[in-house]
């Protein structure tokens, strides 16, 4: 497939005002749409890419009116994309021109280039020049790596998304997301939305339209599996089969760039400099690298990741000096192994007292901690919390007898003293309601209603999923056996499933 286009025709269904294309300084101002003068948008390919983060994409930016789109490679030359299929750029990155747009599209591929510095240079100077770049599924990362992610709401493939963060990027779940001139789209179809809201910020919402009904987007998908919410728990094993082993390289990948993009001890700036191997000199070269070292620490997602980092600590700079005897030291060396016994030692100290029991203690509440992260995209979604979700459960538990509400506060799995506010919310929703029945005044009976019972019915399907999802790791045997130890745990009678 030679993939090139360009489309320099006045269309007949616009009569575009005048403006012209706002360059801005601030990436967090909304983009103005642009209604006349030429464009030039670029689609930057790949070898190994999905064709469709391109393809898709291209479908709808080439219809654009006066615009010309070039397809641009690292080389002219044709390659295959992830399943075969064969692209031809028009021009190498070092023949491209100022661009208006910049496509970045995902796929396996972007890994290779993620250490590419013609690819990141080109990326980030589209971006520094106040032009618009448009990442479709992991493009994401190819951006991040580029460092245009930094503070910026951004998304990406589902399975991606939470390496976000490592790139400097303020995740957000949405099939299309924009900040200022950048524009990033979950995954592979969620490029065609996109380009959608490209065409609208370029040429106004009357184009997009046009071009959408030209090409009668309208999907209707035969199935609902696609995304981990609506997935059934097979579809979503067998996802995670297929993608364990690149899921751990792009994780891999992360965790270097976020270590190496910050201050580290793998960066030996030229201002670090020592003489002789005095006493003094080794005490400032042990300062100067632990305070450095701190401060990469600080940056670190977790101190496990900081710990990763330190222990991975390339001992290959020098900073020799030769001693009246002939023998030489490398102080720069001598300084990294004593701040990493020291960090380490005073991470100890800091511990205190330990014991087995409190790592179980803190895993099982980084676990809980974990699931509440995992599951709160369903109920953000619909509008609830998790503690409210939980009073409708055990409502819809009670079945048409209703509960008092210091019942509903013993039963719930994380102890609320506003359980009263709570069920004021609720029954704002018109989830739940609240009556004094006639025999004992005195008493408040909660029950659930129509909408509350529908609304758990449609939280069922997407809940159940996104928790087999987070707990895939786990067979049946090994959750019979969780579910055991955590009851016995809490001293409670074993339950049977």
């Amino acid at each position: 497939m030679a993939a090139s286009l360009t489309v320099a025709s006045q269309s007949s269904f616009a009569m575009l005002a005048t403006g012209t294309l706002s360059h801005r300084n601030s990436f967090h101002d909304q983009p103005k749409a642009v209604k006349n003068g030429h464009l030039t948008i670029g689609c930057l390919v790949y070898p190994r890419q999905d064709q469709i983060d391109f393809t898709g994409p291209f479908e709808v930016l080439s219809r654009i009116p006066n615009s010309t789109v070039l397809v641009i490679g690292k080389e002219k030359s044709s390659f295959r994309d992830v399943k075969g299929l064969i692209l031809t750029p028009d021009i190498a990155i070092k023949e491209a021109p100022q661009l208006d747009l910049l496509l970045v599209s995902g796929g396996l591929g972007q890994q290779v280039l993620m250490d590419d510095p013609e690819v990141l240079s080109f990326t980030k100077n589209q971006a520094d020049s106040g032009r618009y770049v448009f990442s479709i599924c992991t493009g994401a990362l190819l951006c991040g790596a580029a460092g245009i992610l930094r503070g910026r709401r951004a998304t990406t493939h589902w399975a991606a998304h939470n390496l976000l963060p490592y790139y400097g990027a303020i995740p957000v779940k949405s099939r299309v997301v924009i900040d200022g001139n950048y524009i990033s789209t979950a995954g592979v179809t969620a490029g065609l939305d996109g380009s959608f809201k490209v065409t609208s910020i370029l040429r106004g919402d009357a184009v997009a339209e046009e071009i959408q009904l030209d090409i009668e987007y309208a999907p209707e998908p035969p199935f609902h599996s696609g995304t981990p919410e609506t997935a059934l728990p097979e579809v979503i094993r067998a996802f995670f089969e297929n993608y364990g082993a690149v899921k751990e390289s792009r994780e891999a990948e992360a965790r270097r760039f976020a270590s190496v993009a910050q201050p580290s001890l793998t960066q030996k700036p030229s201002s670090f400099r020592v003489a002789g191997d005095s006493p003094a000199a080794q005490e400032s070269a042990f300062q100067w690298i632990k305070n450095l070292s701190m401060r990469a620490l600080a940056m670190m997602c977790s101190w496990t990741e900081a710990q990763r980092s330190l222990r991975n600590v390339s001992v290959g700079r020098s900073n020799i000096s030769t001693r009246p005897d002939g023998t030489t030291i490398d102080i720069y060396n001598v300084a990294v192994a004593r701040v990493k016994a020291t960090l380490d030692t005073e991470a100890k100290q800091k511990r205190g007292v330990h014991s087995r029991q409190q790592d179980v203690v803190a895993s099982v509440l980084r676990t809980a901690n974990y699931l509440d992260r995992f599951c709160a995209p369903v109920f953000d979604q619909h509008g609830i919390t998790s503690q409210q979700f939980n009073v409708l459960r055990i409502l819809r538990g009670a079945g048409f007898e209703g509960l008092p509400t210091l019942d509903i506060a013993d039963r719930m799995i994380e102890q609320t003293p506003g359980i009263t506010r709570l069920l004021d919310r609720l029954e704002q929703k018109r989830l739940v309601r609240r009556e004094r029945p006639a025999e004992n005044r005195r008493q408040v009976l909660c029950y659930i209603t129509k909408p509350g019972l529908d609304l758990l019915q449609e939280l069922d399907i997407p809940l159940r999923n996104r928790v087999s999802q987070a707990l895939h790791r786990l067979d049946v045997a090994g959750i019979e056996e969780l579910i055991r130890l955590l009851e016995l745990a809490r001293g409670e009678q074993p339950s049977r499933s």
